[in-house]
């Protein structure tokens, strides 16, 4: 709570400054490396051949459009961020030696990088969902997976930022990034289909609410598909929020709880930067 606290208050004029400053750098040196460009193609390239083989409808391909995002988005911010900080820890040293605060190198070089992502994250996936044939509906249904994209990545840039403070070897850093990633999109549901096989004589809303909150990969498949109404399509913490809240009321909730994934590992990441001797 007290990083929290720390991380919205008010920044003096000066440290506003500071804090652009190391924005428009990271933003514009990350927006020059090689790999983000790689990562909007990867992102065009599958993009397209899902659409095309979904027949160009969006409902068609919403599903396996989804998959890429929840495949590629987390563990591609996590890497970047992890290696990002790591090899910028000389260059951080520098800066804190400056008149400039801990908070504005922190965010800054936070912002910077995430916005570089999502930037190539929208470039990619927008130059694929553009050719699909979309009513009023898919429109909105493309705009809401271009918007959870772009959270999605500011949430794993968040918990990767807060990682390199847990961890001070990169090493143990990168292979804790992957754990994470493979751990909420691979053996998350499957613990959950396990708890509800085994405890399904049990009324099991309320911790499916909890495992539902404590993954942002579900939060975000949760999301587009109370949106799009997919009931064949629908897993089972989906079809709680359905039941228990309504569409409306299981996307705002859950729209909400990935606003919590971006802030709370943030204030904690700069919580521990800011303890850190440099």
């Amino acid at each position: 709570m007290k990083a929290l606290k720390i991380l919205t208050q008010s920044v003096s004029v000066k440290q506003s400054r500071g804090l652009g400053t190391i924005f428009r750098f990271e933003f514009y040196e990350h927006i020059r490396n090689r790999w983000l460009p790689v990562y909007a193609l990867l992102y065009l390239i599958l993009g397209n051949l899902i659409a095309y083989l979904g027949g160009s409808n969006p409902m068609q391909a919403s599903s396996s459009l989804l998959s890429l995002v929840l495949l590629l988005t987390p563990i591609t911010a996590l890497l970047a961020a992890s290696i990002s900080f790591n090899e910028s820890l000389p260059f951080m040293e520098l800066l804190v030696s400056l008149p400039v605060s801990r908070l504005a190198i922190y965010l800054g070089k936070w912002l910077g990088l995430s916005c570089g992502l999502a930037i190539s994250y929208l470039i990619g996936m927008g130059g694929t969902l553009i050719w699909l044939d979309a009513d009023a509906t898919g429109l909105t249904s493309i705009v809401l997976m271009l918007a959870l994209g772009v959270m999605l990545t500011f949430v794993f840039t968040s918990i990767a930022y807060a990682l390199t403070g847990l961890a001070r070897r990169r090493e143990i850093v990168y292979g804790i990034s992957l754990g994470i990633w493979f751990f909420l999109f691979i053996v998350y549901d499957l613990l959950i289909i396990g708890i509800v096989l085994l405890f399904g004589d049990y009324p099991l809303e309320t911790p499916i609410f909890i495992l539902s909150a404590a993954n942002p990969l579900d939060l975000t498949r949760i999301v587009m598909m109370l949106h799009m109404d997919l009931s064949a399509l629908m897993g089972y913490t989906a079809a709680v929020f359905q039941h228990t809240l309504g569409g409306t009321g299981g996307i705002l909730l859950s729209i909400t709880l990935l606003s919590l994934w971006i802030i709370v590992p943030l204030a904690g990441g700069y919580h521990l930067f800011a303890r850190r001797s440099l």
